[in-house]
């Protein structure tokens, strides 16, 4: 049985686009997937929406366990039950949250209810401050005399959220550095000389969210 529970798309720093990590998740003969976008739940949002016919989610949003004991163990024995199931693909629903305790921690989050209305308005205040991000970092970039647009990035990340990999992609175009590599080595990586700290929850603020609207942590 093939399970892969930790996965990007393009709506946070992946390299597909959500429907082009499903085809690729069939392809390989995956049974579950769950896409685990940074800080944002739009990429698995999006692939629903294109792909309507596919219902069913593993998940805690129909009889919510009250405790994160019973629902590891609902979790689990709903993946057991596939292994005897024909079906082709089963979806968890899942996020990586980014958190600072005293470095930066990644918090992975599991069958929550999609709908959450915390979850989902603390999700997009994260993306809203990494939008600022962007500008500010394009500034920097202007500033150092480098010819970098908020348009042109855009167009590299297909109109998904931009990350540094968009901006080293860029950088590499315009010639400003030989490779992806250098542009984090010399201009995007922590300390360097565009970097820019994003917002973090910290670790107890992210588990609460994932645990508040129904998942695991």
């Amino acid at each position: 049985m093939l399970i892969d529970l930790h996965t990007h798309t393009t709506a946070s720093d992946g390299t597909y686009t959500p429907q082009e990590l499903y085809q690729k998740a069939n392809e390989k003969g995956l049974e579950v997937l769950s896409i685990t976008d940074h800080d944002t739940i739009d990429g698995l949002l999006t692939l629903k929406s294109q792909l309507p016919g596919l219902d069913y989610r593993i998940s805690f949003t129909e009889s919510c366990p009250s405790n994160l004991e019973s629902r590891t163990s609902d979790l689990n024995s709903q993946l057991s039950s596939l292994e005897s199931r024909n079906s082709i693909f089963e979806f968890l629903p899942g996020v990586e949250i980014s958190a600072e305790f005293p470095k930066t921690l990644h918090i992975l989050g599991y069958g929550f209810n999609l709908d959450d209305n915390k979850l989902s308005k603390t999700l997009k205040e994260l993306q809203e401050y990494r939008l600022n991000r962007n500008k500010l970092m394009i500034e920097k970039m202007n500033a150092f005399g480098f010819n970098i647009t908020m348009n042109e990035l855009l167009e590299i990340s297909g109109g998904e959220v931009i990350g540094r990999p968009h901006f080293a992609r860029l950088l590499l175009n315009k010639g400003y550095v030989n490779s992806i590599q250098e542009a984090f080595d010399k201009y995007l990586k922590k300390g360097a000389k565009f970097y820019l700290d994003k917002k973090r929850l910290s670790p107890g603020e992210a588990i609460e969210l994932i645990i508040n609207a129904g998942g695991i942590a």
